[in-house]
């Protein structure tokens, strides 16, 4: 029989037997008639396919038995923790506590510490401070001598002649009446150098910036609208370029809207949120810029590969002029680091102990869930003596376990949220914290850490338990199958008192 019509009736196998028979199968078929052949073929396939539709149906209904089997152990577990609501709650609000306020104090120190500042290559973004050591002798100064604002005179001779950095910019904060439709209101205001916003990286979302010579006494009063103000008092208005605005008794022509969110915090002595509602240039309002008037603070972009070590010398030289050496110095400072000054120790530290209260109440858990097994000792004897499986049994412990475990990091998911929110609310003061949101890497893996306790501290009485023979069990006063549930819990409550102390 020629070897196409052969192929074309090895077709009527299933593709694994034709993979694996193929080759045999064109040998045998070389010695038989086409008639025989196709009878044969036609027989054999079928018988195959039905082989094949068989193994399927029980590898299915297996997979369907395995399915019913899990919701039958969920549905139990569920019932399981109703009967005991005491046990289900103290455990579910213990878990959900420790997840909770671990996540929620890490989304803090994330949001205020760990997250980069909101500017273009904030890595290069440096503070610069005067130094007066003078100042340590009087009460009344020492606190803020070595982190002194400067003076315009100052900053003009640093602006002209420095090549350290790539721009260097001012800023000050101050209040203003602004003249509107529904009447006067108080506002903040902003006041820069034409170069802050392209020191920062800080591009208007409408028309345009400062432009140099803009900061002079003298020049043409413009100003920037912060976000929210074109929002609320300007209706979103494409159209607000070029109209005016009335400041205290100074007339200012809108020149550009600032991207939301944006603000510069300002440090040290006075601090301010850097919350401002619109930015006008220095000197544009009529303000000093004498020489006396150290009122603004600096911020400065380094170069690509200048050290700060580089760069304070010139600096210090520039800012000081022809004054005593004794009696000026400069700090040049990473704007990353001045942000986060006084905060790390105390924030890392209460991290540190929301982490331990998360390993606490992990241990609290374990606890419950190993004397919740031992509780149950008898049960799973008798359900053993009337031929219940072990598997079956450690099975649907473990379930009940994991539903505690699931159970308390989604409560701990709420209380995360509740607590960064009233963190938004009850602690004024710290930087960024309109930026801090729940952290999802964290959350997960806390809610992963109460999910695991369930799953070990709940498996490791079951298999424990499971160890002793039924009739043992179920004799009464005995405590066989006990003694190493009492090791687990002495263990883990030693580790608790540690942790409870520290």
């Amino acid at each position: 029989m020629k070897r196409p019509l052969r192929n074309l009736l090895l077709f009527l196998f299933p593709p694994g037997f034709r993979r694996e028979y193929g080759e045999e199968w064109r040998e045998l078929a070389q010695r038989d008639s086409f008639p025989s052949l196709l009878v044969d073929s036609i027989r054999g396939a079928a018988s195959v396919w039905m082989d094949r539709i068989r193994k399927g149906a029980g590898e299915e209904s297996q997979r369907s038995s395995r399915g019913e089997t899990f919701v039958q152990d969920l549905r139990f577990g569920l019932r399981t923790l109703r009967r005991r609501p005491l046990f289900s709650i103290v455990a579910m609000v213990t878990l959900g506590v420790g997840i909770g306020s671990t996540t929620a104090m890490f989304s803090v120190v994330e949001g205020v510490l760990l997250r980069p500042l909101p500017y273009e290559r904030p890595e290069e973004l440096v503070t610069v401070w005067e130094t007066f050591p003078e100042w340590k002798d009087n009460p009344q100064l020492a606190a803020g001598w070595d982190k002194v604002n400067l003076a315009w005179p100052e900053y003009e001779r640093w602006r002209d002649n420095q090549e350290a950095f790539s721009g260097v910019a001012l800023y000050a904060f101050t209040a203003k009446n602004l003249a509107g439709a529904q009447g006067v209101e108080r506002i903040t205001v902003g006041r820069a150098s034409s170069s802050l916003f392209e020191v920062l990286g800080i591009d208007p979302i409408l028309g345009r910036s400062f432009l140099p010579g803009e900061d002079g006494p003298g020049a043409e009063r413009v100003a920037l609208l912060g976000h929210a103000t074109w929002q609320d008092s300007f209706g979103s208005d494409p159209g607000v370029l070029g109209t005016t605005i009335r400041l205290d008794d100074a007339v200012y022509s809108v020149v550009g809207v600032l991207p939301p969110g944006f603000r510069i915090r300002a440090l040290g002595t006075f601090p301010h949120s850097g919350n401002a509602d619109l930015w006008i240039p220095l000197g544009s309002d009529g303000q000093t810029l004498r020489a006396g008037n150290h009122g603004f603070q600096a911020v400065a972009r380094l170069k690509p590969q200048v050290t700060i070590s580089a760069a304070t010398p010139e600096t210090e030289a520039l800012l000081r002029g022809d004054e005593d050496p004794s009696e000026l110095g400069v700090k040049v400072l990473f704007r990353a680091e001045e942000e986060a000054t006084g905060l790390k120790a105390p924030l890392y530290l209460l991290l540190a102990g929301a982490s331990l209260l998360l390993l606490i109440a992990c241990g609290n858990v374990a606890i419950l869930l190993s004397g919740e097994v031992s509780n149950r000792r008898r049960e799973m004897a008798a359900r053993l003596a009337l031929g219940a499986k072990p598997p079956r049994l450690v099975r649907q412990l473990l379930t009940e376990s994991v539903l505690i475990g699931f159970l308390g990091s989604a409560l701990g998911i709420l209380l995360a949220h509740l607590g960064t929110r009233g963190l938004l609310i009850f602690a004024p003061g710290l930087p960024r914290l309109d930026e801090v949101g729940v952290n999802p890497a964290v959350l997960f893996f806390a809610g992963g850490v109460g999910v695991l306790t369930g799953i070990v501290f709940g498996l490791a009485p079951s298999l424990n338990l499971l160890k002793a023979q039924a009739h043992e069990v179920l004799r009464a006063g005995s405590r066989s199958g006990l003694r190493g549930q009492f090791r687990l819990q002495q263990g883990l409550i030693s580790i608790q008192i540690g942790m409870t102390v520290i």
